[in-house]
This record gives C-alpha cells, structure tokens and sequence, in this order.
C-alpha cells in the first residue's frame, strides 16, 4: 500500500491518473463556461483574511452578514430604539450588531448588548428568537450584503443607558437614543426600521414569545 505523507493517505494525481484527468476536464469547463458568459475572475475584497471573488460581467453576490437584534424592554413596558440620520433622513432601529466569527447567535446578541447600550445578560436570560427578517442593502464602500437579522426579546432593569462600550463605527452612525411605548410606536410618523416592529412589540408586550419567530419585512418602507 502506498501513503503519501503530504497528503495524509489521500490519492495523488500522480498515484491516481483518473483523478487527474478529471480535475483537467472540470477546469475545462469552467472555462469554457466563462467564455460564453463573457465573465472575467477579480479579487474585488478581502474580508477576515479570506477573498471575495467576483465574476466581472456578471452581478456580484452579496456577502452574507448574519447579526443579532434586540427588542428591549424596561420596567414599565418601554422599547429602546436607537436614532440614525442618512441621505433619507431620520429613522429608529434597534440595538444589535453582526456576528463575529466563531460566535452564536445568541452570543453575539448578548456581546452587542452589552456593548451598545451596557446592559449584561447571560445567553441563557435571552429566550429564543422571536423574528426575523432578511434582505441585501450596500456598504458605504459600495459592498452588497445580504443580511439575516435574528431578534431577541430581553427585559432589562431601570439603570440609564451606557453608550460608552460603542465602538467607533457604532458611534459614528448612532446619534441618539429614546425609549417607546407601544402606542407611540404605533402613531409615530418616524421612520422605524424593520417594517413590523410596532406590531411586533405589540404582540410580544400582550401575547409574549411566540411559537415561532415571525417574519417581519425587510427595513423601512
């Protein structure tokens, strides 16, 4: 028996001619492939030590950002929402932020957490998720995402809010932040993003945690 120690016992292409022509045939027609769709390779970004190939000529696919979001609740019923002003102008979103490699889901809910507005809780005091909802939006750098936004239901005491474990980029974007109740959500002619989140809050604040997380529309309207 032969073992090729580079390779840990797997065949070579040299110990394996079959496997060699194979891979000659798939490169092949990959070529052949992107002959006909007039399509070039390009390297357009690196991200996390690892290259974001796209195919010029073609759309460029959007780089997957799964993040955690938080509805949080105060003693007397309040949501928090943060404030951002764009081109678009003024809207509310909640607190959260995109997973880092090697996390949970539910770690990264209670790392933004406690990050953005220096409430601490435990991955087991955080409950399931409660919705969803998914949709591509651009970068500043021009970037396209494909986001996945997981969120959580979390009831926290009555200490002011902490914004001093923001990081930059947070503070560069967040410019205020208020407590809601359900009511104002519901009237509000401010622009709150994801679409469905006073209902959402409604149901949660009535009805408590659903049976399965409810799918909410992707960002403002």
């Amino acid at each position: 028996m032969r073992v090729d120690l580079p390779t840990f016992g797997r065949p070579t292409t040299d110990a394996n001619p079959a496997l060699k022509m194979s891979r000659v045939c798939l490169v092949g027609w990959l070529i052949f492939r992107l002959s006909r769709m007039h399509a070039t390779i390009s390297v357009t970004a690196r991200r996390a030590g690892r290259a974001i190939v796209t195919l010029l000529g073609m759309p460029p696919t959007p780089i997957f950002r799964p993040t955690a979001r938080l509805i949080v609740r105060d003693p007397a019923n309040r949501i928090l929402l943060f404030s951002s002003t764009g081109s678009d102008g003024t809207y509310w979103f909640t607190p959260g932020g995109g997973m880092k490699d090697g996390e949970t889901i539910a770690g990264a809910a209670v790392r933004e957490l406690a990050e953005e507005t220096g409430y601490v809780l435990a991955e087991t005091e955080i409950g399931p998720v409660v919705a969803t909802c998914a949709g591509q939006w651009a970068g500043q750098a021009g970037e396209k995402f494909f986001g996945a936004d997981s969120f959580f239901f979390v009831t926290v005491g009555g200490t002011p809010v902490d914004t001093g474990g923001q990081e930059d980029f947070e503070r560069s974007l967040i410019t205020g932040h208020r407590w809601w109740n359900a009511e104002e959500l519901r009237t509000t002619s401010a622009a709150i993003t994801p679409r469905g989140l006073p209902d959402l809050v409604a149901q949660l604040l009535t009805s408590g945690v659903p049976d399965w997380p409810v799918r909410l529309p992707w960002r403002v309207a």
